[in-house]
């Protein structure tokens, strides 16, 4: 039978158990455990600011590549004057996902996808942006000489049922022309 307090800082003797703190068997000054890392190595490499940020700056240029065709239709300012911000957006997607790339080629950031789908999304919105505003800009300068024609004739109309009924019929027909393609002097 044992006494109370015996074992206590005393050594283990061959045969006996292993005592508190020790390391158990075969273990030593090996490697950490699982989720202690090493303070002398990084656990992950640096991420990329300019792939998020060409990321960012992709999705907004696709989302906003619409604004020169609605300055356009509400006439808030030119085709070409909203139609800047998407464009300008794209730009600098594209320039950004190519720096974030060429920092994830060198090893110094570790979002390479982010990257290429920012520098895809820049081109798209890019390409949108350019297209949308040549386009709302071309049938601003071929339709709006027309509807101010039209406003034109309904305001020398001044209430007259049959002036107006002339006018829908003149302009109806313009307008049809340049639906089918047709230029304005040989429809109308």
């Amino acid at each position: 039978m044992s006494t109370p307090g015996e074992g206590y800082g005393q050594q283990n003797q061959p045969g006996q158990g292993q005592s508190y703190g020790e390391p158990a068997y075969g273990a030593g000054s090996g490697p950490n455990p699982p989720g202690w890392g090493d303070p002398a190595t990084p656990t992950a490499k640096p991420r990329n600011g300019a792939g998020i940020a060409s990321l960012i700056l992709g999705i907004l240029s696709i989302l906003l590549c619409w604004l020169g065709f609605v300055g356009v239709l509400f006439g808030a300012g030119t085709a070409f004057g909203l139609g800047a911000i998407p464009v300008v957006l794209g730009l600098l997607a594209i320039i950004l996902g190519i720096a974030g790339l060429r920092r994830a080629r060198q090893g110094v950031a570790s979002n390479r996808a982010v990257s290429i789908i920012g520098l895809v999304l820049g081109i798209l919105g890019l390409i949108a942006a350019i297209a949308i505003t040549l386009t709302a800009a071309l049938a601003s300068t071929v339709v709006q000489p027309n509807v101010q024609e039209l406003q034109q004739c309904i305001s020398n109309a001044q209430g007259d049922p049959v002036a107006l009924q002339q006018c829908q019929q003149r302009f109806s027909g313009q307008f049809q022309n340049l639906q089918n393609g047709v230029p304005q002097g040989d429809g109308g």
